[in-house]
C-alpha cells in the first residue's frame, strides 16, 4: 500500500461534500447544532511528547495497531517506508497537541477495522485504479458521512482536532504548490476551511425532529458563519489556492503527446472552477432562514402525498434563489469580466471534463448517453433554478392552484431535485482522478 494512497484518505471527504453540497444538496441533510465555541480555535504551540512515561503507552498502542494491520497486508514492521509514515503521523499529532488518550480511542478504532482494511487490500498490497474505481464508486454522500460520524465519535477526534493533524502532516509531507497554497491561507484559514467542512459532513444524515422551531434559529446562525468562513477565505486567496488545497493542480507527463495535452486540457479546466463551488455554497448558506429550515425539515418528515410535493416546490423556489445569488457574487473570483451565461458554461464544463477525463486517463471510449446525460441534467438544472428564480411561491398558494400550473411547477421543482444524481456522478469522476493522480503522480 503506497503512501499516496493512504493519502487519498485525508482530502477526499472534503471534496465530495463540497461537489454535493453545489445543488444544496445540505439542506436535506444540516440537522444538528454546533456549539458556537467549537469554530474557537485555541492553539498552544508547545508540541506533546509522546515520549514522556505517561504518553508513551497510549503511542506504541496507537504504533501497534498499525504495525498489526500492515503485517497483515504482507508488510514488513521493519519497513522503512512505513516507519517512516508511522513517525510521519505521530509528529503531526504531537504538533497538533492531541492528548496521549485519544491515540488509545484511534488505536481501538484500527483494530475494530482490522479485517475490513485487510479484506480491501490484501489482493496485492498496492491499490489499482480498478480497485480504487470500485471503492470509489461506493463512497456516495451518505456512506462518507456515516463512516465520518462514526470516526468521529469513536476516536474522540474533534473536527478541529483532526484539521490540526491533517495540516501539519501536509506541511511536512505534501509537494511544493500544495505547501505554497497552505502557506497563502495561513494555519487558522487553513484549519477552519477543513474544520467547518467535517463539521457540515458529520451533520449529514442527523435529522433531529425534537423542537425544531427553537433549533432553527441557532442552526441558521450556525449555517450563516460557515458560509461566511468560506467566503471570507476565497476572498483572502482566491480559487487557485482552494483548487492546489483541492489537489487538482496536477500536470499529466509522459505517454503520447496528444493524450497528455488533452489530460492537461481537462484538469485545467477543472481547477481553474472548483474553487468557486465554495463561493456558490458560502453565498448561499448565507442567504438561508431559520424558516427555510422549519420548511426543508418538515418537507422530509412527510410522506409521499400532494403535501410533499408542495414543499418541494417551495424548497426548490427557495433554493433557486440562493444557488442564483451565490453563482452571481462568485463572478468576482475570476480575472476577466465574467457573464452568467459563461460562469453558468464553466460550470457545465467542469462536469463534463470530469467524465472524460476520467476516461481518457484509463484510454476507455466515451458514451455519449452519458455525455448527453450531463449536458441535458445541467441545462435542466440551470433552466428550473431561473424559472424560479423571480416567483414568490407560498404553501397557500400551491395548495389551491390551477392544475396545468401546479403541474409545470412540480415538473421544475424535481428538475433540480434530480441534479443530485449527475453530482454524485460527477464526485465520484473527480474523486477518481484525484485518486488515479496520488497513485500514479500525474505519469501515464
Amino acid at each position: 500500500m503506497s503512501r499516496k494512497a493512504k493519502d487519498i484518505i485525508l482530502l477526499t471527504v472534503v471534496l465530495i461534500l463540497a461537489l454535493s453540497m453545489f445543488a444544496i444538496v445540505i439542506f436535506d441533510a444540516v440537522m444538528r447544532n454546533k456549539p458556537t465555541t467549537a469554530l474557537e480555535i485555541y492553539i498552544d504551540e508547545t508540541p506533546i511528547n509522546y515520549q514522556d512515561k505517561e504518553n508513551a503507552a497510549y503511542a506504541y498502542v496507537f504504533s501497534n495497531a498499525i504495525l498489526d494491520v500492515t503485517r497483515q497486508l504482507g508488510i514488513n514492521s521493519n519497513n522503512k517506508e512505513l516507519s517512516e509514515l508511522i513517525n510521519a503521523i505521530m509528529d503531526a499529532m504531537e504538533k497538533a497537541r492531541i492528548p496521549a488518550q485519544k491515540l488509545g480511542s484511534i488505536a481501538k478504532v484500527i483494530d475494530n477495522s482490522s479485517q475490513d482494511i485487510v479484506d480491501f487490500f490484501r489482493t496485492s498490497g498496492e491499490i489499482s485504479l480498478e480497485e480504487m474505481a470500485e471503492a470509489l464508486s461506493k463512497t456516495k454522500m451518505q456512506h462518507i458521512a456515516d463512516f465520518s460520524n462514526s470516526f468521529f465519535a469513536t476516536t474522540t477526534l474533534t473536527e478541529d482536532e483532526f484539521s490540526q493533524i491533517l495540516y501539519y502532516y501536509m506541511l511536512a509531507n505534501a509537494t511544493t504548490s500544495y505547501k505554497q497554497a497552505m502557506y497563502k491561507l495561513g494555519k487558522q484559514d487553513y484549519v477552519t476551511f477543513i474544520s467547518n467542512t467535517f463539521y457540515l459532513i458529520n451533520t449529514l444524515g442527523q435529522q433531529d425532529k425534537d423542537t425544531p422551531g427553537a433549533k432553527s434559529n441557532i442552526l441558521q446562525a450556525v449555517i450563516y458563519e460557515l458560509g461566511s468562513n468560506y467566503i471570507e477565505i476565497l476572498d483572502k486567496v482566491g480559487i487557485d489556492a482552494i483548487a492546489t488545497v483541492l489537489g487538482f493542480d496536477s500536470k499529466y507527463q509522459g505517454g503520447d503527446d496528444d493524450k497528455v495535452d488533452k489530460l492537461n486540457a481537462l484538469i485545467s479546466s477543472i481547477s481553474d472552477t472548483i474553487g468557486a463551488v465554495f463561493g456558490i455554497v458560502g453565498y448561499a448558506m448565507r442567504e438561508i432562514k431559520s424558516s427555510d429550515i422549519d420548511a426543508i425539515m418538515h418537507y422530509f418528515e412527510l410522506e409521499d402525498s400532494k403535501e410533499k410535493d408542495d414543499y418541494l416546490i417551495y424548497i426548490q423556489s427557495i433554493v433557486s434563489k440562493k444557488v442564483l445569488k451565490g453563482m452571481t457574487n462568485c463572478l468576482k473570483y475570476f480575472n476577466e469580466e465574467l457573464e452568467m451565461t459563461a460562469f453558468s458554461d464553466k460550470l457545465k464544463d467542469m462536469i463534463l471534463d470530469s467524465y472524460l477525463l476520467r476516461k481518457a486517463i484509463v484510454d476507455e471510449e466515451e458514451d455519449q448517453s452519458i455525455i448527453d446525460k450531463f449536458n441535458q441534467g445541467f441545462e435542466d438544472f440551470m433552466s428550473a433554478i431561473n424559472y424560479f428564480y423571480d416567483k414568490d411561491i407560498s404553501i397557500q398558494d400551491l395548495a389551491n392552484m390551477e392544475q396545468a400550473k401546479y403541474n409545470a411547477l412540480l415538473k421544475k421543482a424535481k428538475g433540480i431535485a434530480d441534479f443530485s444524481a449527475i453530482l454524485d456522478e460527477f464526485s465520484f469522476n473527480l474523486v477518481y482522478i484525484w485518486a488515479s493522480n496520488l497513485i500514479v503522480g500525474g505519469k501515464l
